[in-house]
């Protein structure tokens, strides 16, 4: 699980991260809210992400800010709850 939040907020591609989906939802204001373990246990979602799935939350009075954020400043925004 460290790993993955890991991948999600230490690799980068231009200083973005580099996960397209992660960048997708960071880029529209979402923070990463968590990480669940075998949440696609199909042959796809195991091949493609060892059945990890993330969770972005949306706070609507903050997504503007943080896609500004984000955009400008490259912050990624996390939530403190620790992945499981």
């Amino acid at each position: 699980m460290r790993l993955c939040a890991w991948y999600l907020y230490g690799e980068k591609h231009q200083g973005y991260a580099l996960n397209p989906v992660f960048n997708f939802h960071l880029h529209n204001g979402a923070m990463m809210w968590h990480i669940n373990w075998t949440a696609d246990s199909s042959l796809k979602g195991l091949t493609s992400s060892c059945g990890l799935m993330v969770n972005y939350c949306y706070y609507l009075e903050e997504t503007g800010p943080n896609s500004i954020s984000h955009l400008g400043s490259k912050n990624i925004k996390v939530s403190e709850q620790p992945p499981n």
